[in-house]
């Protein structure tokens, strides 16, 4: 009898100790970032620089040190190029392009205008190697854009294009925008599936580096991130940066952002109870301030092509 009842015994200690999906759900705190994983298998991972969205999913393993994997799967763009814009007043007939994320990370290159199929050429935005250009990108023209086309080398083509035949995203502006942001997304270990270790109530990065489940609710009520996660693997239809090029995680359809911001149809933008009017326009604006938020709207119209271009060395950004 007392043999059957240890044996009883030792097999609810095994169940107990079991991990499930349902415990690895929580908030963690790891790598100088917040990891959030929802019980529907979406997570979020905000870090300095670092914005990841997808979905999560946990694999057991019979090994001592940890009880299984969790193994993340970001969403990302899978177009290597999109651009947003909008209608700023203040430009008049003027244009106005920020090339965002991705553009200084490989040989990228741009033509502003018609592109000629038959010997179309594309200029180079930074010189090969570039380190000493600061951030934010801003190309500037006193014409109006009607279309804009982008291309990109990999760094493995060695900055030729030999043996290589690149893609041409061109984009065209039926909306007459005069203010942009472009990004060039790169595949990159960003969006690539990566691996934790899970155990006891800890996410692990290694054996030494490792976060501790916290309260997932209390969390996301804290931090205002109580929607659906799912969301973000749709195509972002709008995204919001400050006067100086500050991009916000918004939604100009939540509570929050209605009760903190109006709209002013004289500025085209979204404006804070904190609000002085003129202040974007003063030397000392804060990167930072998101008193007024500016909303672009992503350009649908696209058209792909492969082929070769002459490339016009001379950089727009020196």
């Amino acid at each position: 009898m007392k043999f059957y009842t240890l044996l009883f015994l030792i097999i609810c200690c095994s169940s107990l100790q079991a991990q499930t999906d349902a415990d690895v759900v929580g908030f963690y705190r790891l790598r100088g970032g917040s990891h959030y994983l929802k019980s529907d298998h979406t997570f979020v991972i905000i870090g300095y620089a670092t914005f990841i969205v997808g979905t999560w999913a946990f694999e057991k393993k019979d090994k001592a040190e940890y009880s299984g994997e969790v193994i993340f799967t970001p969403y990302y763009e899978k177009d290597a190029f999109t651009i947003y814009g909008r209608q700023t007043i203040s430009n008049k007939d003027s244009t106005k392009i920020m090339f965002s994320s991705g553009f200084y990370k490989e040989e990228t290159f741009v033509h502003i205008g018609t592109l000629n199929s038959d010997k179309p050429t594309m200029k180079r935005l930074f010189k090969r190697g570039h380190n000493e250009i600061v951030y934010p990108y801003v190309y500037k023209s006193k014409e109006k854009l009607n279309t804009v086309s982008f291309s990109f080398l990999p760094y493995s083509s060695g900055g030729t294009l030999q043996n290589y035949l690149p893609e041409i995203y061109t984009f065209s502006n039926p909306k007459n925008y005069n203010d942009f942001i472009a990004i060039h997304t790169e595949i990159d270990r960003y969006n690539q599936p990566f691996t934790y270790y899970y155990k006891d109530n800890l996410l692990h990065y290694s054996s030494k580096h490792y976060g501790e489940k916290e309260d997932l609710d209390a969390a996301l009520k804290r931090d205002g991130l109580e929607g659906d996660f799912t969301n973000f693997n749709k195509l972002l239809n709008e995204i919001y940066f400050t006067p100086k090029y500050k991009i916000v995680d918004a939604d100009s359809k939540s509570h929050a952002f209605k009760f903190e911001y109006t709209f002013s149809e004289s500025k085209n933008a979204y404006i804070s109870k904190n609000y002085e009017e003129g202040q974007e326009y003063e030397p000392d604006f804060d990167y930072n301030n998101t008193s007024i938020l500016y909303q672009y709207k992503r350009i649908e119209n696209v058209e792909k092509s492969k082929m070769k271009f002459t490339i016009i060395q001379e950089p727009i950004f020196k």
